[in-house]
């Protein structure tokens, strides 16, 4: 077994709690500088040539304005420190030259009066302030903009204004990525050890979509800190809040749709798939009809959680999925995250939130790597109790009293009617094949297991010098469907304790005084229901069966070990006898995707 299956999960879940406060640390280390911002901004929009008139700050208005315009703000300056100048920052989507008390501080990129002309500044600009006007006060600062390439779908521009000492703003610009550097990281290395577990053991139930949900969850904090990481001109914001809000959504879709496969709640029928499709409407529609970049992504984040939270919820109430120790932790984790996005919804790249959900998703990872391992222990135990299944097939196939009662019944035909006596050999060679190419089969098709045992049957009827057959009741074509599968020899199972048990008395009927002969029959009704097939066989029982106990033989030992090797917990199997008729019944899994995974 791989060093990888021998991790045990609680190391696992202790590295995703330690993460969680590790980040929380670096989060509170991370804090912005003291600072003064400014205040009463006021703005001109200018029009051919000419200068506007002076209006307090309207968001929406400079994002519709295209051209030269001017912002005034005041700053008031409670103190001064002698030995740590200040600086000044400004984050206006527009290119722009800068005056401090009427005395200039520089340019970012060239403000001009035509888009030709312009070239576009960056989104956030920091400078010195000059000793000698960085005095305590209040100060006036202006701006003489143009903002030509901005694209016509932005609906609102901010305006950012803060002076603090240089040292600290240049270490705070500085720092801004470091936190999400860090949950990208603790994530990335968190999808490494996923991808080297499903290299290993498969990708299991929704294993791509947790990939892909991983590369996503990686992607958003690169994308949110591109702009305190390397910074861009301002016609690139509108193409970064577009990437968030295409990220969010993805986000908004992959997480509750992997808890969805992750927790095993069921995925078929006409309300799951009108659940999906309405899940994927509503985002869409969140993503493309909120105008606001930070309102859009805020909804996305919050119902995402939401329906996290329920999926969750729902799976623990079901207890439908074995092994799902990492449910609780999970929910957690999930109201986790909503508690933060709650308490600083426009914080996310310096945020708690951010924190949160990096904890999340490395849970979400190792829960689904720990599950693999525990699948993967499952499945060696299974594999070697399919070869002890195989075994007692065979020995079932050649059992002593049964071959040596149709060797007797041979020896009988080739003395009384040689032509049914070589029939009988050619029977029992066509038992031992279909025998020899299901032992080597997890599954085999339903078709061929009728076969088997109507030749079985044959072999019967020849030894006991009656007509025996298996019956099929309608609809047939779910038996002829080479989609049903079935583990080797549960039928074959059935049939013969049916025999044993209920149709001795049948098949040894026989008025000899008439020369009459009865003709018992083995009775298959095939049903679906769902996503389940149901199979149940009747023949003729003894008088008084039904007082009989029925105690579970080899045959039934034999059938429950096969079924639960190839649908484990999601079979079952009921048999009995009536006043007239040994009866079973025999439920599981029917689709594909069953198939798949018990092959």
């Amino acid at each position: 077994m791989s060093t990888l299956r021998r991790i045990p999960a609680a190391p696992l879940l202790a590295f995703a709690v330690a993460l969680a406060l590790l980040l929380g640390a670096a989060w509170a280390l991370l804090r912005g500088p003291a600072a003064t911002y400014g205040g009463d901004i006021e703005m001109r929009l200018d029009a051919a040539g000419r200068a506007g008139r002076w209006v307090p700050f309207d968001g929406m208005a400079l994002a519709r304005h295209r051209g030269t315009f001017g912002l005034r703000a005041i700053v008031d300056l409670p103190w001064r420190t002698a030995d740590a100048p200040l600086g000044i920052v400004l984050s206006v989507r527009a290119a722009f030259a800068v005056a401090w008390d009427g005395v200039p501080l520089g340019a970012n990129g060239v403000p001009a009066a035509s888009a030709a002309a312009e070239r576009p500044g960056r989104i956030d600009w920091l400078a010195p302030l000059p000793a000698a006007q960085a005095t305590p006060g209040t100060h006036r600062v202006t701006v003489e903009a143009s903002h030509w390439s901005t694209a016509p779908q932005a609906r609102h521009a901010d305006v950012w204004i803060m002076v603090a000492p240089l040292d600290r703003l240049v270490a705070w610009q500085a720092r801004a990525w470091i936190l999400p550097a860090l949950v990208t990281g603790c994530t990335l290395v968190a999808a490494i050890y996923v991808l080297l577990v499903m290299q290993r053991m498969g990708r299991g139930s929704g294993g791509t979509l947790l990939l892909a949900l991983c590369a996503i969850g990686i992607a958003l904090p690169i994308v949110e800190s591109w702009r305190s990481l390397a910074g861009y001109t301002y016609p690139w914001h509108l193409a970064r809040l577009h990437a968030i809000r295409v990220l969010t959504a993805a986000l908004a879709i992959a997480l509750p749709w992997y808890l969805w496969m992750r927790f095993a709640l069921p995925m078929h029928g006409r309300w799951w798939r009108a659940a999906r499709w309405s899940w994927v409407v509503l985002i869409a529609g969140i993503t493309l009809g909120v105008g606001a970049s930070d309102v859009a992504t805020i909804a996305l984040h919050l119902v995402a959680l939401v329906a996290g939270i329920a999926i969750v919820t729902a799976a623990m109430q079901r207890r439908s999925t074995p092994g799902d120790r990492d449910a609780p932790f999970v929910l957690v984790a999930l109201g986790a995250a909503l508690a933060a996005a709650l308490r600083a919804p426009y914080a996310y790249a310096d945020g708690l939130y951010t924190v949160a959900l990096a904890a999340l998703l490395c849970l979400v990872l190792l829960g689904h790597a720990d599950a693999l391992r525990t699948r993967a222990v499952q499945a060696d135990a299974l594999a070697a109790s399919r070869e002890r299944l195989r075994a007692t097939l065979l020995r079932q196939s050649i059992h002593p009293h049964w071959l040596m009662n149709t060797l007797t019944s041979l020896q009988e035909l080739l003395e009384r009617d040689p032509p049914q006596a070589s029939r009988m050999l050619s029977l029992l060679g066509d038992e031992f094949r279909l025998v020899r190419r299901a032992s080597d089969r997890a599954l085999v098709p339903l078709a061929d297991e009728i076969a088997r045992c109507r030749t079985h049957l044959a072999i019967v009827g020849l030894a006991h010098r009656r007509t025996l057959d298996l019956v099929l009741d309608d609809p047939q074509r779910l038996a002829d469907d080479a989609s049903v599968m079935i583990p080797p020899g549960v039928l074959h199972t059935i049939v013969e304790n049916a025999l044993t048990h209920g149709a001795v008395h049948a098949l040894t009927t026989r008025d000899r005084t008439s020369g009459t002969e009865g003709s018992p029959l083995v009775t298959l009704a095939v049903r679906a229901t769902g996503a389940e097939l149901s199979l149940r066989t009747d023949v003729p029982a003894r008088d008084g069966a039904a007082a009989r106990t029925i105690v579970p033989g080899t045959g039934t030992r034999f059938v429950q070990a096969s079924l639960e090797d190839a649908f484990p917990g999601r079979w079952r199997f009921n048999h009995g006898a009536t006043a007239t008729h040994w009866s079973t019944e025999l439920v599981f899994p029917r689709t594909r995707a069953e198939v798949a995974c018990a092959s």
